[in-house]
């Protein structure tokens, strides 16, 4: 079984090196005075498909906040934008720590027909055309 179906996704995902803003949409709680605020961030994303990505960051949001994604594409092409949620998150140790290359957060959209069409355009073309039957 492949591991995309293992963990319920219905898309594989694709490696590829685009940056991303993640924002998130409900407040958070600074632990140390209380006060709330918003996280915005650009990071890489490291994989990628219509149902999802996974972020390098050292610093992710928690799992289960609720973000909004501009997804930059190369090329001059429109960001694609869409809302989602974080799946789950993996933070070093420390920085400059050995992991730092796995630490980041896995994020599953929710992501509308137009979007989700934007997504696999781009990612079919990263893909190159499809095999021949010779």
């Amino acid at each position: 079984m492949e591991r995309s179906q293992r963990r319920g996704r219905r898309h594989p995902r694709t490696p590829v090196e685009v940056e991303i803003r993640v924002s998130t949409i409900d407040p958070e709680i600074d632990r140390v005075t209380g006060r709330r605020y918003f996280r915005e961030a650009e990071e890489t994303c490291a994989t990628l498909s219509p149902g999802g990505a996974f972020i390098r960051s050292l610093d992710p949001p928690a799992p289960g906040r609720r973000v909004l994604v501009q997804i930059h594409l190369p090329a001059g092409e429109e960001p694609i934008e869409t809302t989602g949620r974080v799946a789950w998150a993996k933070r070093t140790l420390e920085p400059g720590a050995g992991n730092a290359a796995d630490a980041g957060a896995g994020l599953a959209f929710d992501i509308d027909p137009e979007a989700e069409e934007a997504l696999a355009r781009y990612l079919a073309r990263r893909a190159g055309p499809p095999p021949r039957d010779d």
